[in-house]
């Protein structure tokens, strides 16, 4: 029981984090687009993101909704924007802190999870739901134990990718020497700087050059 609280406590700031690396990564400097030959690069990391904030939205959400209903509280409301999500899911976590042993002592009910096209055989065969274009909406039956695997789960999966994303520094206000777009990363234990816009590894001490040059010709 302790775990799972320590998971709840956690969770509402990895979402945090992970909202932010999106909206970091997505961001569009100055408004320019680099045309070149070569391809821009895919993010399927960025994707991958996404869907596990909407997922952890979905399971916290869902959880919240059993534990209110069965404290007798009053039900949160469903309408919500994606502004607000970070506030909602830290409310999640604090109810289900507060009423951890509630939440594990819950008995069977059906509720809904969204699974990819490829993720129904872990599933027993006879799991009611409904096969859409791209995923599948089942209704498994589920109880306490079950929520504390998930939020378990959860825990574990936005640790790992929280953990990822610290590793990569973003360098701010520093465009890069090629391609000058301010889009520059660094990756921990690298000796040098990567451009996401054209691709381009620039050695440290070439960057720190970079650097002290730009903000010499600034002061004058």
């Amino acid at each position: 029981m302790a775990d799972i609280s320590h998971a709840l406590t956690a969770l509402s700031d990895h979402y945090t984090e992970l909202g932010h690396l999106l909206r970091e990564k997505t961001r569009n400097p100055g408004g320019e687009r680099v045309h070149t030959s070569r391809p821009e690069p895919l993010s399927p990391s960025d994707l991958e993101v996404d869907r596990f904030m909407v997922t952890m939205h979905d399971v916290l959400l869902s959880w919240e909704e059993r534990v209110r209903a069965a404290a007798g509280l009053q039900p949160s409301t469903t309408d919500i924007s994606w502004e607000r999500r970070p506030a909602v899911i830290s409310r999640a976590c604090g109810l289900l802190s507060r009423f951890v042993l509630g939440l594990i002592s819950l008995e069977e009910e059906p509720m809904r999870r969204a699974l990819t096209l490829q993720d129904p055989g872990n599933l027993p065969e006879d799991v009611l739901g409904v096969v859409r274009p791209d995923y599948v909406d089942p209704y498994p039956e589920l109880a306490g134990a079950d929520a504390g695997r998930e939020v378990l789960w959860l825990h574990r999966r936005a640790q790992t990718m929280t953990d990822q994303t610290i590793r990569t520094l973003t360098l701010d206000g520093v465009p890069c020497p090629h391609c000058e777009l301010m889009m520059l990363t660094r990756r921990s234990g690298d000796n040098g700087v990567w451009c996401a816009a054209c691709r381009t590894m620039t050695p440290m001490e070439e960057y720190t050059a970079w650097a002290s040059e730009l903000t010499a010709s600034a002061r004058h």
